[in-house]
């Protein structure tokens, strides 16, 4: 019917159908779909409307070919809706992709009838009719339905409707009904009714333009769509059209919630706290999900780091799991580096062993994606757990690499900092605070303990005959009895104080709350636990170790109060007295000397 001819081949549509009648079809469009329409044929520069709002600077156009007529062009309004004062980035272009195939049959089968009733001298073809109006909402693909205005029974819904919300007529025969099951929550349900009355009360009134009225609708299976109503009336009928925004909503939350866990990230707040936002965000999405975020530390171990809605029980079983073929989703997507879907945990191989952990946690479905990092290497895992057995739908894919990416970016930044933060803080070679940050702490510990009367010591260590060292073995070895001074150290102070790498072979350790007397004590201990060091090198010499020590405390008698720099020299001249007195001994600073 639509096949296309040449131009000259066919009438102008104003030749057969002249300009009211037109406007009659379009009117009648506009009243049955809420959606308003403008006509105007190739060439010419009339248009002819449905309503007294044209615009064409709002316009998305289209030609469609008539019977016996030239080329139309449609024209469908592209302003944005509105929502109470905002609005809503939505525009009617945006869904003519989806819906402009059924307009475009719809004003044809009008367009046509009205050229036969005009022929026939026919006028019983009514918008009006029952019949006809259910054929009109039949070809569109938006979900539409009507309600009896007198006794509040649905006589019909579409078909777009029981694709979208899963009801049939019989599910809903009143408005009662309906209602209480798309808005379960009894408040909402009133408050969303009484928008909905007040818009029909409003399209009745002659109001032109069409309020659209967003709304959470439940659908039979227990899934939430995201939609956007309209109401109006036709005679007896109340008429409503939904348009499904899930997607688009969805899609606005994921942006949403993206740049909240950047501005996190940006913030430096805590990678927990970030990673739990993501599990938030996809439970929020995906119905009936328990998601977790598992770390990989550098024993191919995975760690916990973020499932908050996950039993206790379950998090500290797996907690420490090493990965492998086998080892759950989440143990085997880390293995294999690829995300691995499984739909009933009782049945499937990769859970054999932990299935009874898994019931008594009540999960029977997980699907894990390894989180990668931007050089491929894994990271962690995303997991969707459910309690009961079900594969992931494409939205499902969709969502999980969404977190996974997101996960993907705070566990990098992460790193980023930590690793920024060691080189400006720590000394490379032997992983000790370096000389200005020792210094920095120090002094502000020191400021501190003075302002409470308190007090601290400080120990100055340097490795004996470190130069002979360096020249008869080379730097390698003596990198290597660095590192190993560096190790014993923080091992036997165990957190009792901070040990910094001054310079080449020099130490220092600030030791709060501790007096001279235990401060030798743990400078003994010090110089013992080193002294027990033997490093061979490749020649197969033994490279014995010792160290000199000189400590002094702050602040002694009746003295004041002293800066950081003033007890550095006091603890370095104890440990020069050590070194002349022969090396590989503690001594403690005297005033009286």
């Amino acid at each position: 019917m639509l096949q296309p001819t040449t131009c000259d081949q066919k009438f102008a549509i104003t030749h057969v159908l002249d300009i009211d009648a037109l406007r009659n079809v379009l009117s009648r469009f506009q009243s049955a779909s809420g959606v308003s329409v403008w006509i105007s044929e190739q060439n010419e520069q009339f248009i002819v409307a449905g309503s007294s709002n044209y615009d064409a600077s709002f316009c998305f156009q289209f030609v469609v070919h008539i019977d016996d007529c030239l080329p139309v062009v449609l024209s469908l309004d592209g302003r944005s809706f509105k929502v109470g004062e905002s609005t809503l980035p939505l525009s009617v272009p945006t869904v003519v992709n989806t819906v402009r195939a059924g307009i475009v049959d719809v004003l044809q089968v009008m367009v046509e009838k009205e050229l036969l009733a005009r022929k026939n001298s026919q006028n019983d073809i009514q918008l009006e009719s029952p019949f006809h109006l259910q054929t009109i909402l039949d070809a569109l693909p938006t979900p539409m339905g009507w309600s009896n205005a007198e006794n509040d029974n649905i006589e019909y819904i579409n078909a777009a409707f029981e694709a979208l919300f899963g009801y049939k007529q019989a599910d809903i025969p009143n408005l009662g009904q309906w209602f209480e099951k798309a808005f379960p929550d009894e408040a909402y349900r009133q408050r969303n009714r009484l928008l909905w009355q007040e818009q029909v009360v409003q399209r009745k009134r002659g109001d032109t333009e069409t309020q659209v009225q967003p709304v959470e609708v439940t659908c039979k299976d227990g899934s939430v769509r995201n939609v956007l109503i309209s109401a109006t009336s036709v005679g007896k009928k109340r008429l409503v059209n939904y348009s499904d925004m899930t997607s688009y909503w969805q899609i606005q939350n994921r942006l949403s919630a993206h740049r909240e866990m950047l501005e996190m990230i940006a913030k430096g707040q805590s990678l927990a706290s970030i990673l739990e936002k993501i599990v938030f965000q996809v439970q929020s999405e995906s119905k009936d999900s328990i998601c977790s975020v598992l770390l990989l530390d550098e024993h191919n171990k995975l760690r916990s780091a973020a499932a908050p809605d996950l039993p206790e029980f379950y998090t500290k079983a797996i907690d420490g799991l090493k990965i492998g073929p086998s080892v759950g989703s989440c143990g085997t997507a880390s293995y294999l580096k690829e995300r691995v879907i499984v739909a009933d945990i009782s049945e499937h191989e990769y859970w054999r062993g932990f299935e009874a952990l898994a019931a008594r946690a009540n999960l029977a479905a997980c699907w894990s994606d390894p989180i990668l990092s931007s050089s491929g290497e894994v990271l962690g895992t995303f997991a969707i757990y459910h309690p009961y057995a079900t594969y992931p739908t494409q939205d499902d894919i969709d969502l999980i690499s969404f977190a996974s990416n997101l996960a993907s970016v705070a566990i990098e930044n992460r790193q980023s900092r930590d690793e920024l933060e060691r080189k400006a803080y720590y000394d490379d070679l032997t992983g000790l605070a370096n000389r200005r940050y020792f210094f920095e702490y120090a002094s502000k510990v020191l400021k501190e303990l003075l302002s409470v009367s308190g007090y601290f010591s400080m120990i100055m260590l340097d490795i004996d005959h470190f130069k002979y060292v360096n020249d008869q073995y080379g730097h390698e070895i003596g990198d290597l009895v660095l590192k190993k001074v560096a190790q014993t150290m923080t091992k036997t102070l165990d957190d009792t104080g901070l040990v910094g790498r001054i310079g080449g072979e020099e130490f220092a350790v600030i030791l709060p709350h501790i007096g001279k007397q235990e401060a030798f004590d743990i400078a003994e201990c010090l110089r013992i636990a080193v002294s027990g060091l033997m490093v061979t090198t490749p020649n197969q010499d033994h490279v014995k170790i010792t160290i000199s020590a000189g400590l002094a405390q702050c602040c002694e008698g009746e003295e004041g109060s002293i800066g950081i720099d003033q007890l550095f020299k006091r603890a370095d001249t104890a440990l020069y007295q050590a070194k002349t007195a022969g090396r590989n001994r503690v001594m403690v600073f005297n005033m009286a000397q």
